[in-house]
This record gives structure tokens, C-alpha cells and sequence, in this order.
């Protein structure tokens, strides 16, 4: 629990540090970001104690795929862990190479934390059976809301920013798969901010897709998420990738984004155009109208 603790408190520390020796922006990205893992941990944490009970679903993912535990002599599960760590830490490598290190910083914070958000949110709604043979093991669950013992939720929490043999499973967590969030984001930063080549098949960027494709091809050999979950994370985060990247583009080329939702113009544009260029969104507005009056009174 000790390590826990500490985790936590030098993810907190980073968080107040940023505040006071970077920019703003960065700072703000950061703790978006950290406020969705925590808000994901708890949802984690409550989705121990409201798992069903372990039972087959119809998958066909599972049909296609036999189970494997062991590869090579090696935990199955452990490897999509390995390759992940190892997938993170290469692309973390690319973005600390890039001229506009910070920026894509602040992006891909900024997309991993409303992906959190977004599954904190999905995975409360319906509690799926865990398909993970060590998840059978485990005491039934299947509490009520009133039966949670909301005491044990912020230890639990704790639990999860590091080891701990009591608790050291995620039973019920499953939609959607973060494992596969982290596999996606990672490709996409590639395949955005790896530079380009004179072929049509970048090797490298066909490279980290293939390493990300074998990774949620693991996660569902290993039993450690149904079909769905994998399917609707790639498409999410894709998604919410090209999303805020549009909006981003769009703000650099001076065109201002109509509000679809009530959410787009009262939030979400003015906290990302405050990010991308630190100005608010209203002077943002204001400018863009008045360079678009200027243009329309020189063509007349």
C-alpha cells in the first residue's frame, strides 16, 4: 500500500509542479488527464463489486481465437503487458523528439483523459461477465448500489496505482478496454507525428498498427475482454482522436466552428482554444470576425 500511496502522490506532485514551471496549457492537460484516471479508478473500483457472475458469452472473437494462457513460455497476459509498456514507452521517446513536444504533450493528454472520462462513464452503465479465467475465482459480487461498501472505495482506488496482491485484479472491467485506448492512442500519435516517406506504406507507422493489432489479438486469446469492448475502444478512440484534432485545425486556420450542442460552444472550443493558442474564445471569435469583414470589404 505504501508504493500506492507514493504513486499517487508523485502523480499529484508532478501535477502541482507543472503549475508552477510550465505553461498553463501544460499544466492544465496534465491535470485533465490525471482527473480521468482517478475518475476511471473509482468506476473501476465500483465495477469489482457490481461484476455478475462469471458466465460464456456468444463472442465471435472468442469462436475465431482459442484460448492461450501461455506463449513462448510465458504468461499470455504478461506479454500484452509487456508490449504495451514497451509501446508507450516508445512513442513517449517520438513525442520528446518532435519540435512541438509540448503541443502534442497537451493533445494526447487531453484525448487519453476524455477517453477515461468517456469509459468511467460507459463501464457503470452495464456490468458485463468477465470472461478472464482467474476472475472465476474470485468471490461472486453482483452487490446493489446500496450494498457497496463506499467505505472501501478510496482504498480500492489506492490499489490500483500499483501492486497489491489482495486486490491486484480489475474483474468487471471491461467496457470499453483501456488496454486496447492505449494500444489505438499510441498508433495514432504515431501515424500523425511520425514524419512521412516517399512510399505510400510507411514502414514504421505499418510497424506500431501491426504491434497494436497483435496486442488486442492478445487481450482477446488471454480471455481478458470480449469482442465489443475491443471494437468500440478502437472506434472511440479514433474518434475522439480526429475530433479534437479537426477542432484543432480548424482554430490554426482561422475558421470558426459553429456549436452543434449547447456543450461545443459553452466548453469545449473555448478550453481548446485556450490550450492550442492561450487566448480565450470570445477574442478568438471577435479576431476571426473582423479578419472575415476586413477580407469582404477589400473584395467589394
Amino acid at each position: 500500500m505504501f508504493i500506492n500511496i507514493a504513486s499517487v502522490l508523485c502523480l499529484c506532485f508532478g501535477a502541482a509542479l507543472l503549475w508552477v514551471v510550465a505553461p498553463p496549457q501544460l499544466a492544465a492537460a496534465y491535470s485533465f488527464c490525471l482527473t480521468g484516471l482517478v475518475t476511471m479508478a473509482t468506476s473501476t473500483a465500483i465495477a469489482w463489486y457490481r461484476r455478475p457472475y462469471s458466465v460464456v458469452l456468444p463472442d465471435v472473437g472468442h469462436d475465431l481465437l482459442p484460448e492461450v494462457l501461455t506463449m513462448f513460455g510465458m504468461n499470455a497476459h504478461l506479454m500484452c503487458d509487456n508490449l504495451l509498456r514497451c509501446t508507450v514507452t516508445a512513442t513517449v521517446v517520438l513525442v520528446c523528439t518532435r519540435a512541438q513536444r509540448s503541443l502534442v504533450f497537451k493533445r494526447v493528454l487531453i484525448v487519453y483523459g476524455t477517453l477515461m472520462f468517456l469509459r468511467a462513464f460507459t463501464l457503470l452503465l452495464t456490468s458485463l461477465p468477465d470472461p478472464y479465467f482467474l476472475c472465476s475465482i474470485h468471490p461472486k459480487a453482483m452487490y446493489g448500489w446500496r450494498e457497496i461498501p463506499w467505505s472501501r472505495i478510496p482504498i480500492d482506488v489506492l490499489t490500483l496505482f500499483g501492486p497489491n496482491k489482495e486486490n491486484s485484479m480489475t474483474c468487471g472491467d471491461l467496457f470499453f478496454s483501456g488496454h486496447t485506448v492505449l494500444f489505438v492512442l499510441c498508433s495514432l500519435v504515431w501515424h500523425t507525428y511520425y514524419h512521412t516517406t516517399r512510399v505510400q506504406l510507411n514502414p514504421v507507422k505499418l510497424s506500431v498498427w501491426l504491434l497494436s493489432l497483435v496486442g488486442t489479438l492478445l487481450l482477446l486469446v488471454t480471455r481478458m475482454h470480449w469482442t465489443i469492448d475491443i471494437a468500440v475502444a478502437y472506434y472511440i478512440t479514433i474518434t475522439c482522436w480526429n475530433f479534437y484534432h479537426s477542432v484543432c485545425n480548424s482554430l490554426s486556420q482561422e475558421h470558426y466552428m459553429k456549436p452543434v450542442i449547447f456543450i461545443d460552444g459553452a466548453l469545449i472550443y473555448p478550453f481548446v482554444a485556450w490550450l492550442e493558442s492561450g487566448v480565450s474564445y470570445t477574442v478568438y471569435q471577435r479576431e476571426n470576425e473582423e479578419r472575415r469583414l476586413k477580407k469582404e470589404n477589400k473584395i467589394r
